[in-house]
């Protein structure tokens, strides 16, 4: 049985799309005979095509990858109400999320098909103004002195102070503020107050860098990812302050020594949920999470996460693993994560792991990874190098306990410590808070070219006293 793509229109004049949207279908051979009509998809046979093109599973070629990921770039954009024409739609299917856009203000909804798990909450944000403390010096237009949408973006102008952009894509709604003018006043950073309409529970971090939105205690929705710089790059000091009503945010920037035009860009997401890959579901997956640096190169760091020994109900024992998360632009990729499986001979794998920095200066972070001997007792942690296809999982180095007691707890706490020595190569830490009847000590092991240098340097309990456990938490304090 063949199969085909199958591309069709639906006419939508906007601002976004110069006069049309496409969606594409996969259907089989079997199919072709049913054809759509000139206005659209036919009724009868052909009205079944695009349920068909959802389950089918497409063939493996360049081409039709590239076709797919086309139509996936295409679910985020934008496109014109129905209802009211001065109002620009973002779908965002990733996250779940529908926002209705506009110059000064965006409703952000859950979707349809998510509502039927919840209830129909929504937040709106209405921009009040641009300033200094309550002096508000920039005023929102209600009608955008200049409006353009192309693709996934949307922008409005607000006279010659400031814009408002949106960008719909799968990591969420991002909204950038920029202003091309310093608003005046003498004291205090620039605020972009905005007001807060919402069903759902507000709580904003003790951080200053989100806000949370709950629905009957769990969160929902998540107002984050706030960024700031101006004209010549550099990052701006910002956080968000939730006033004490509930009702009005401010997005806070020091711009004291800031360049003008400056950006000020905040994003809303929905939680992402993590659920162990493959049919053995273990309670324990997420038990131990780190970061692990840009493992592959391409700009985004990773993350790992781990799952320890498990037994079911009938007594056979899951092996524990770790899994390596790629970053993205669009946010932490959650499909086909690189698997780790503990190697022979061992248990509690993953139950320490951290980025270790560039090792070996190739341009690839690495990760270390703890685990406990099954015969001896013995502790022990493994090395694993980054490379631009991901994670090498094959034959990782070995750091075994240098101390003679297998008690010493060696590997309880690891650390990237960054370079230590200057020699461009970034080193690492090992602890031992149980040896010599827990005086403690730690291990400092080198980088070099050729990977990590497997004899250590012993770093001694400098009280040395007993029971101090030195060494039961080490880390870098750069990177």
């Amino acid at each position: 049985m063949g199969a085909f793509l199958f591309e069709f229109y639906r006419h939508q004049p906007d601002a976004c799309y110069s006069g049309c949207w496409s969606r594409w279908g996969l259907f089989s051979s079997q199919e072709a005979s049913a054809k759509p009509s000139a206005g659209g998809l036919a009724n009868g046979p052909a009205a079944g095509l695009a349920q068909s093109a959802v389950s089918r599973a497409a063939p493996a070629t360049d081409e039709l990858a590239a076709v797919l990921a086309d139509v996936q770039r295409r679910a985020y954009f934008l496109y014109q109400s129905s209802e009211h024409s001065a109002a620009t739609i973002a779908d965002n299917p990733d996250q779940g999320l529908i926002s209705t856009l506009g110059a000064a203000a965006y409703t952000v909804a859950v979707s349809a098909d998510r509502a039927k798990a919840s209830r129909a909450w929504q937040l709106s944000l209405k921009l009040r103004g641009i300033g200094r403390g309550d002096k508000l010096k920039f005023l929102p237009e209600d009608t955008s002195t200049g409006t353009t949408c192309q693709e996934n973006k949307a922008a409005y102008a607000h006279g010659a102070a400031f814009a408002v952009d949106y960008e719909n894509s799968p990591a969420g709604l991002r909204q950038n503020y920029t202003l091309f003018q310093r608003p005046a006043g003498r004291s205090g950073p620039v605020q972009v107050q905005l007001a807060l309409h919402t069903n759902l529970q507000v709580a904003g971090h003790a951080d200053g860098q989100a806000l949370s939105l709950r629905e009957a205690g769990k969160e929902v929705l998540r107002y984050a990812g706030l960024r700031a710089w101006d004209a010549t790059g550099r990052v701006l000091a910002s956080r968000m302050q939730l006033s004490a009503d509930e009702k009005t945010v401010a997005l806070v920037v020091d711009d004291a020594r800031a360049t003008y035009p400056l950006v000020i860009d905040p994003l809303i997401t929905t939680p992402i949920t993590i659920a162990e890959p493959g049919p053995k579901k273990r309670t324990t997956f997420g038990h131990r999470i780190a970061g692990a640096g840009d493992v592959n190169g391409d700009g985004y760091d990773d993350v790992l996460i781990a799952a320890s020994d498990t037994a079911n109900n009938s007594g056979v024992i899951y092996k524990s693993r770790a899994y390596l998360y790629y970053g993205s632009k669009n946010g932490l990729v959650t499909a086909n994560p690189t698997v780790l499986v503990a190697p022979a001979n061992t248990r509690a794998f993953g139950q320490n792991m951290a980025g270790a920095g560039d090792i070996d200066n190739d341009g690839y972070d690495d990760v270390l990874i703890s685990a406990e001997s099954i015969s001896s007792g013995s502790r022990r942690v493994y090395f694993y190098r980054g490379s631009g296809t991901g994670l090498v999982t094959e034959d990782p180095t070995l750091l075994a306990s240098p101390g003679s007691n297998s008690g010493d707890y060696f590997g309880n706490s690891v650390a990237g410590v960054g370079d230590i020595d200057g020699d461009s190569y970034n080193d690492v830490m090992v602890g031992a808070f149980g040896n010599n009847n827990y005086q403690g000590r730690a291990y400092l092991y080198r980088g070099t070219s050729l990977g990590i240098n497997t004899t250590p340097v012993i770093i001694a309990n400098p009280v040395n006293t007993g029971e101090d456990w030195f060494g039961v938490s080490v880390a870098g304090l750069a990177m």
